[in-house]
């Protein structure tokens, strides 16, 4: 059809993963970064983050996912977030934890679409606010995305 918009994805990107456990409440914590390279001047992102809970989330948990961008003028770095009150960091999305009175022993897979990538590199940061610490084995992949009219 003539007029429409298509959706292309890219290829997806592992943005960082671990074995070890993120706390919660403690403040952000960086979990890997991004070339320009590797999201092809996409404007757009589908954040998925594969994650497990090692207790009980209070009705339903978030888990902030913040941006920091890289190399600004070529050399300099933009602000690392190094608490909640001494810097607003750049909030970009928010994974929702489904609630549970017991843990999450298998990985939940938690999603964050449409979440604006920059043009150049950029590191990312997760705030876990969901009452129970993150277990490890965590993985933050992102597909980048754009649109294109249709012919």
């Amino acid at each position: 059809m003539a007029n429409e918009l298509l959706h292309l994805n890219g290829s997806q990107v592992e943005v960082g993963s671990n074995s070890t456990t993120i706390a919660s409440n403690a403040g952000p914590t960086v979990v890997g970064s991004l070339a320009a390279s590797q999201m092809l001047s996409y404007p757009l992102g589908d954040f998925v983050l594969e994650a497990a809970a090692a207790a009980a989330v209070a009705g339903n948990g978030v888990i902030m996912l913040y941006q920091r961008r890289l190399n600004v003028d070529g050399t300099l770095d933009g602000l690392t977030p190094s608490g909640l009150v001494s810097y607003s960091h750049k909030l970009v999305g928010r994974f929702l934890f489904p609630y549970s009175s017991a843990s999450h022993a298998a990985n939940q897979i938690l999603t964050c679409d449409g979440v604006p990538l920059p043009a150049g590199d950029v590191e990312y940061y997760i705030d876990n606010n969901t009452n129970a610490a993150i277990a490890g084995g965590w993985v933050l992949k992102v597909t980048p995305r754009t649109y294109q009219p249709g012919a």
